[in-house]
């Protein structure tokens, strides 16, 4: 483990916390500012914990590691996308339909830029100077990813009634949650093995 590990598990760990804040927030949960300074605190020691454990075990699994970093970085960008997508579903209140593709691709994007910087420098450690092709290839992996987590995002708001009482705005980020698996498990597969592959 290296200090750049401390140093961007610390970041990343009280950023999540920062995120968490508007989501739940706009679903309706109470969550106070003392709160989400103690969860950022507490984020902030326990992500770079959690990132000594992967590299503990990396000395046995070597992709432990990547997978830890790569898990952190997803739970960082899933908040982006959630909290980017929950922002404009509140300002126009709208939670499902046509309009749910343009939300949701915006917020995926943005979790996207963010994902390759992240990814790039910290859970790969790409040292490919060919930025050009290289960001090509990620957009491309991330664009299937988009297809495969608005598809579902879109498929369950607007075909699939909220189920035990749920809000729209719940349902939407229930729907979120269920394409965020697949989504993580593509785009793992596809940064590793074709991206910063070394």
């Amino acid at each position: 483990m290296t200090k750049k590990d401390i140093i961007l598990g610390v970041v990343s760990g009280a950023a999540i916390a920062l995120l968490a804040g508007p989501i739940a927030h706009n679903l309706g949960f109470p969550f106070s500012l003392s709160f989400q300074a103690a969860l950022m605190a507490a984020l902030a020691l326990l992500t770079p914990a959690g990132i000594a454990v992967a590299a503990w075990l990396a000395r046995r699994w070597a992709v432990i590691l990547q997978v830890a970093k790569f898990g952190v970085v997803g739970v960082l960008n899933t908040l982006i996308d959630a909290g980017t997508l929950n922002l404009l579903s509140a300002w126009s209140g709208i939670y499902g339909g046509t309009l749910i593709i343009l939300f949701n691709s915006v917020s995926f994007s943005v979790a996207v830029v963010n994902s390759y910087f992240w990814n790039k420098y910290w859970t790969f450690g790409s040292r490919d100077t060919q930025y050009g092709r290289e960001f090509v290839q990620f957009i491309i992996v991330s664009a299937i990813g988009l297809g495969l987590n608005t598809g579902l995002v879109y498929i369950l708001t607007t075909f699939v009634a909220p189920p035990g009482g749920f809000t729209p705005q719940v349902w939407e980020n229930v729907a979120k949650a269920i394409a965020i698996p697949l989504t993580f498990a593509w785009n793992f597969a596809g940064y590793k093995f074709v991206v910063f592959r070394q």
